[in-house]
Formats: structure tokens, C-alpha cells, sequence
């Protein structure tokens, strides 16, 4: 299964996910449609046709079974997004999936998971390219077009 099909890139050990949507919306109107699908942890931030933003944990892949329970969770990114003649640039970072109760060795950890740490190999920066990590950016990314494509609320 090839990465680059998920849109997902890694650069100076982060990974981005940038998809480009072709759907005629303004930056108010999509801006309200973010605040209604994702939960926010700080405030939105519209500037022109640029829309800024970060999550706080939203529960946004649905079905988590087969995948490791570090990502199984809910997931927080921040996000950018830039509209333009009928089209608009997603732009995904810092994404973390919640904290996890783990007892390893007597040591328990409930930080966030973020993937950049976790899918990026140490000897050359590059998306490991194994099934797991195939499998956990496949259903990220499946989530993220969910969310990203708007949709006229009921009643248009």
C-alpha cells in the first residue's frame, strides 16, 4: 500500500497531511461548518480565506478495530485551511492521538501519542513503510476527508 496516496508527507521529523478539496464554499460558511463537526481546544482564527484551528480530541475514526490501542484513541491536530476559486487546501500538523494508560515494566505512561514521533524512522526521516503504519494513515486519512468536505447543513 503506497503512503503517498494518503496524502501524508514527512518533513524535518513532522508529518503533514494536505488535501485539496474542489467544492465551492465561503471562508464563514466553512469556518461554521468546522466549529459544528470538531471540538476546538482553543478559539478559530479566520483571516481573509485562511481558516486556522486546533481540535481538541475528536473522536473522528470509527472503526478502530485492528489497529494498535495507541491509535485506537481520539485525535487532536491543528489544521490550516486556504480557500480559492472553488477549491480549498487542507493542511493538517501536530497530530496526537490521547494518552493511554500503559504499564510497561512498572513505568506507566498516559502521554499523547504523537505520530511524528512514532511513524517517522530515525535513520532517515522518512513515513516507516510498514502495514501497521499503512493501516493507521489510511484510516486517519479516510477520517480527515470525512470531516474536511463540506456539507450544506439540512435545509439549503
Amino acid at each position: 500500500m503506497a503512503l503517498a496516496q494518503h496524502d501524508f508527507k514527512a518533513a524535518n521529523n513532522a508529518i503533514t497531511w494536505t488535501h485539496i478539496f474542489t467544492q465551492e464554499v465561503n471562508a464563514a460558511d466553512y469556518a461554521s461548518y468546522l466549529l459544528k463537526e470538531l471540538p476546538h481546544a482553543t478559539p478559530q482564527t479566520i483571516n481573509g480565506d485562511l481558516i486556522n484551528g486546533t481540535t481538541a480530541f475528536a473522536p473522528i475514526i470509527l472503526d478502530r478495530k485492528g489497529i494498535p490501542a495507541a491509535y485506537a484513541k481520539q485525535v487532536r491536530f491543528n489544521y490550516t485551511v486556504a480557500l480559492k476559486d472553488g477549491r480549498y487546501r487542507v493542511q493538517v500538523n501536530n497530530i496526537a492521538y490521547e494518552g493511554i494508560m500503559l504499564t510497561l515494566y512498572g513505568v506507566t505512561d498516559d502521554s499523547d501519542t504523537y505520530i511524528d514521533r512514532s511513524l517517522i524512522r530515525t535513520r532517515d526521516g522518512e513515513l516507516r513503510k510498514n502495514s501497521t503504519t499503512a493501516e493507521i494513515l489510511q484510516r486517519l486519512h479516510d477520517a480527515l476527508i470525512e470531516k474536511f468536505s463540506y456539507k450544506k447543513p439540512e435545509g439549503w
